[in-house]
Order: structure tokens, then sequence, then C-alpha cells
């Protein structure tokens, strides 16, 4: 066996661990011992000290493997870099990371930035402190949570940086920063719906994880990542489960992820669920520090678990005034996926297509936001009875449902608008995520059209003030004092996501209350 081929087998040895097969990761060692213990024993010794000891018992081999000196990281290349620029950029990294901290995202963007760009310089003078690594994690997280601002985009900029921080880690033996640099990329792909890349991000975090015998850094996106995999397939008990081994984690970038990530699957169990996983989603904001809080990836984190929230529970006007924070909300594309789906449900089948083509159009690399536009398109097509353009919409959501494995990202069209869409996709072959929705039967954002929402008095009132009358002269009209008159318009404007006259009777008129 070559170097490279030990290397495979100490791959399967270190996931056999990641996924809890002792016996496996035994097996497989036994059945390349030679070449293991030749090329790396480290992975040996790893073995005999994370398997139960019944695994291992009685077999001389490997007690000796067990008794050997203990196991010590490389240390990396000798060289340290130029110290001065060493220097600086440990003084860059510090105040990114405390401007990210305390709320100043503009500030720690800019300064790692300019820690990013003079590394890169004196890596090409050939000076970059080999360490380097887990500073380069700090600007990473500087660009993660920064969030689309004027040097930054969603879809590249945190990966780049990433990449380039693990690779780095890699080739200088510090299997620490090159484990949270994967397990941020596994969770940051998990979350934009690229299954197969979050696969393989997820497997190069666990090797450095059980390179590193098991360091806590880099623990928490790693199991973001498993819970947002098991959510996509449905499987939102098993998703809580993966968040649960995270109580009391120290990494406070992902406390509030964990904490919105849980409230978001808790909504699909029972009631007790529910209320408990949005208290401690509560308890969370509550004792997160300000910074953090201003941050527009946890900003949006929590819009996300909310808006999801707002939906299934009837109130889209709600999610869209959560959605309509301005600027600083994470993810345009996100925001105009979800307002897509919001306006759906109450109706606003205008609005509806307008924000679901801007989310195509924003950023065609996040398949799960890509699916929800999708779908929403397609019921906005189908209401209009356009039912060949809806098949088509409908088909490519759930061609890209089916390849990324993401039945989840279907959910939020209403039961009624599910069914008439899947009866139009119906050839004799079955698709898997349709499958899958049809067996979980999962809840769903039902249709709360304007003329549902507002009740018979509402719509008087709203037709007598479109004949021009005053408040007291429709209080006289409807005889009923002007209070009442106030207080059902008032109702109207909020239902209607109106703020003017104008506005709330063209609003009326679109939806044929007038």
């Amino acid at each position: 066996m070559s170097g490279g081929a030990s290397g495979e087998a100490a791959i399967a040895v270190y996931l056999a661990l990641a996924e809890g097969d002792g016996e496996g990761a035994v097996s497989i060692a036994e059945a390349h011992w030679d070449d293991l213990s030749r090329e790396r024993s480290t992975v040996l010794r790893l073995v005999a000290e994370s398997v139960p000891a019944g695994l291992i018992d009685g077999r001389e081999h490997w007690q000796d493997v067990l008794y050997r000196a203990p196991f010590r990281l490389p240390a990396g290349p000798a060289g340290r870099g130029d110290s001065a620029v060493r220097q600086r950029l440990v003084d860059l990294t510090r105040r990114s990371r405390q401007a990210r901290l305390g709320g100043d995202i503009a500030l720690a963007l800019e300064t790692a930035f300019e820690a990013r760009d003079a590394f890169r310089e004196a890596a090409r003078r050939g000076e970059a402190p080999t360490d380097a690594a887990h500073l380069m994690i700090e600007w990473a997280m500087a660009f993660v949570v920064g969030g689309p601002m004027p040097r930054t985009g969603w879809d590249t900029q945190p990966e780049e940086q990433l990449e380039e921080t693990y690779s780095w880690a890699v080739s200088s033996g510090d299997h620490v920063s090159a484990s949270r640099a994967a397990a941020e990329l596994a969770w940051l792909h998990a979350f934009a719906g690229r299954a197969a890349t979050t696969q393989r991000w997820t497997r190069r975090a666990s090797v450095m994880w059980h390179a590193n015998t098991g360091s806590p850094l880099g623990a928490s996106p790693a199991y973001i990542a498993l819970s947002l995999r098991r959510s996509d397939g449905l499987d939102f008990r098993g998703a809580i489960e993966a968040l649960a081994v995270l109580a009391g984690d120290h990494v406070p970038d992902h406390r509030i992820l964990v904490a919105t990530a849980t409230a978001m699957y808790g909504v699909h169990l029972n009631d007790g669920v529910v209320q408990e996983t949005r208290r401690e989603l509560m308890r969370t904001i509550e004792a997160a520090p300000e910074g953090l809080l201003a941050a527009p990836l946890n900003q949006g984190a929590i819009a996300y678990a909310e808006s999801y929230r707002l939906l299934l529970g009837g109130d889209p006007m709600a999610a869209l005034r959560l959605l309509d924070k301005g600027p600083g909300t994470r993810l345009p594309l996100y925001a105009e996926a979800r307002r897509a789906s919001a306006a759906l449900q109450r109706g606003d089948l205008s609005q509806a297509e307008t924000a679901a083509m801007t989310a195509l159009e924003e950023g065609g690399a996040m398949p799960r936001f890509m699916i929800e536009a999708w779908a929403a398109l397609a019921a906005v097509q189908l209401r209009a009875g356009a039912h060949d353009t809806a098949r088509e919409m409908f088909g490519r959501a759930v061609d890209l449902s089916d390849r990324e494995r993401l039945p989840v990202a279907l959910a939020l069209t209403s039961s009624d608008d599910h069914a008439r869409l899947s009866a139009l996709l119906r050839d004799g072959h079955e698709r898997p995520s349709l499958v899958a929705l049809r067996e979980r039967r999962m809840r769903r954002p039902e249709r709360v059209d304007a003329t549902d929402a507002l009740t018979p008095q509402e719509q008087r009132v709203v037709r007598t003030i479109a004949e021009g009358l005053s408040v007291p002269e429709a209080a006289t009209r409807l005889n009923v004092s002007v209070n009442t008159v106030k207080t059902q318009l008032r109702a109207v404007y909020r239902k209607l996501g109106a703020t003017r006259r104008e506005e709330m009777l063209g609003t009326a008129r679109t939806r044929g209350i007038l």
C-alpha cells in the first residue's frame, strides 16, 4: 500500500470513529495494520484510545499501541515568518475580533481585509508566518457574520477565505484551525442547500477533528451542518438532537444560530417543543451581547426562524414586516424568497411574483432559496390559470430539490397549492422529494387571502370609505361610533399592509374587496 492508499484507510478509520462505529474502525485498522503501523501509527493510537476497551482487550498488538509514547501533533514547518509581519497580523486580527464582537461590523470587515491583504503580500515574499491559520479563521468569521457589505458577497467571499485558511492550516499541521475552517464551510454550504459540497466539507472537518483527538473548537458549525441536513430530509426531531449536544457551547458566533435553528425545527413537533424552543431562543437573544445581535448574520438568522414560524401560524403580514426591517438583514436572496412565500400566503400574487423573480436573479448559487422561489412562482401561475407554465416552474423546483435532497424547501406553499402542483407532474415517475413530503405530512403555511382576513364589518368600512366618505360620515352611514370605524380601519391597514388611504384602497381593489 502506498502512502496515498494508507491515507485513504486512515480517512476511513476517522470517519468510522466520527460515526461512533468503534468496531468498524478496529476492523479497518486491522485490515491495513502493517501499512498503518509503518506510515500512520498515530491513527492506530487514536483508535486504541477512542473505542470501548472490550473491542481490543486481549489483543497484544493493540495493547502495544496503547502504551507507546503519547501522541503529539506535528509542529509544522520550522519557519515562523517575519516577526514584524506577524505582529502586524496579530494586531489587525485583534482589532477585527473586538470590533466584530462589539457590533462594529464595518470596522471588523475593514481590518480583516487589511490583515488578509497583508498576509497575501507577505506570502508572495516568502515571509508569511506558518502559524497564521488561527488568525485567518478570525478574518473569515468577520466575512461570515458581516453580510453583503460593499467588499463582500455571501456566495463567494466567506468560502474563499475559509478555503484559503483550510489549505494553509493543513499545510502547516494546524489541525485545529483546519477542522474549524472545514466545519464553517460545511454549515455555510448546508445553509445554501448544496448537498454534495456539504458532505465533502463535513468529511474533511471530521478527519481534521479526529486528527486533533477531538478538539471542541469547530464542533458547533459541524453540528449545525448536520442538523440542517437532517431538517432538509424532514427529520426535525433528529435535527434538534444534533444541536442538543452543543448546550453550553462557548463559541459566541454560533449561539444564536443554534437557538434559531432549534426554534425553526420545533414548529413541526408538538406544542410543548414549540413553546420550549421559542423560549430558549428568547433567552439566548436576551443574554447575547448587543454586538452579536447587531451582526447581520444573527439578525438574518432570527428573521429566518421567526418568519418561518409566523407563516406556519397564518400571519404573513407579520412575517413581511419582519423581512422589511431594512438594511442589515442577512441574505438578500433569502429575504426575497421568503418574502415571495409570505406574499403568496396572503394572496398578493403580484408581490409574490416580483419577490420570487428577484430572488432568482440575485443569486442562483443557493439551491435552498431557488427552490422556494420556483415553487412560489409556480403557485402564482397556477392561481392565474397558466397550468403549463406552473408545471414547468414546479418541475424545476422539484428537480433541484431531488438533486440536493431538499424536500423541506418545497414546504412553503399551501397544502392546496402543493397538491394541485404535484398533480401536474404526475407522469408515472415518483419524485423522491414529493414522496418524502407525502409521507411526512408536515405543517404548511395555509392560504390567508385578504378577503378571508377582513371581517364582514371591516369590508363594509372599506367599501364605505371607497365612496369618498370621511370617517365621521362612514360612522353615520354604518350606524356605529367614530371610534369603531377608526379601530376597524386600523385593522384593515394592518391586514392589507398599507400605510395610506390611497394605498389601502388600491390594495383592496387588487384583492377583489372593492
